[in-house]
């Protein structure tokens, strides 16, 4: 066999390997990770002495290609510091029928982002979002990651004062999310979880 048709050969077969692997390919992560990737130094300073509100999968995903979950601590009521809360959602997205894992994951972000004027996060995950929103009278700081086909969401507020008459400025909330985020991102890439 000539060294031409050998590399042609060659060529061919890691072709066909190629368009098969990227055919299967359903990105990075093969499961979402657990509230316990969240637990870091970082949620311990943004909310201190927290407790576990919520820690669960998502339930009512409608997608079976879909899974995850969702977490949220809080200040207990009889602490010594200013009402805070953080939230975290995590989604693995697998290849489906009508759609690519990887492209899922940053259809979320978008969505979660979507009407709240969401800035680009410089240097976090593949592509990343912060924006701030208000819920029962409280701006919360939101950052939304995707890492291949997870989606990943932290979202922190904190009151300005004991008796949480408003909260902290939108700046500092989103501040505060980003730095949860990043230490999240961190830990997921270096498969702590």
């Amino acid at each position: 066999m000539s060294a031409l048709a050998a590399a042609v050969l060659v060529l061919m077969v890691g072709g066909v390997w190629g368009i098969i692997r990227l055919s299967e390919a359903g990105g990075e992560y093969e499961a979402a990770p657990d509230c316990e990737v969240a637990r870091t130094s970082t949620l311990e300073s943004l909310v201190s002495d927290h407790e576990t509100e919520i820690e669960q999968p998502i339930d009512g995903l409608a997608e079976d290609w879909r899974e995850g979950y969702e977490c949220r601590w809080v200040t207990p009521e009889d602490a010594t510091e200013t009402p805070s809360a953080a939230r975290v959602v995590m989604v693995h997205n697998s290849n489906h029928s009508g759609g690519d894992a990887e492209e899922e994951a940053a259809g979320a972000l978008r969505a979660a982002a979507d009407g709240n004027s969401a800035e680009t996060v410089e240097d976090l995950g593949d592509t990343a979002l912060a924006w701030s929103e208000t819920e029962s009278g409280f701006d919360w700081g939101c950052v939304g990651v995707q890492l291949s086909n997870l989606f990943v969401m932290s979202c922190y507020t904190a009151a300005a004062d004991f008796q949480a008459s408003e909260s902290i400025p939108a700046d500092e909330s989103v501040a505060g999310a980003e730095k949860l985020a990043r230490d999240i991102t961190q830990r997921i890439e270096d498969g702590e979880f």
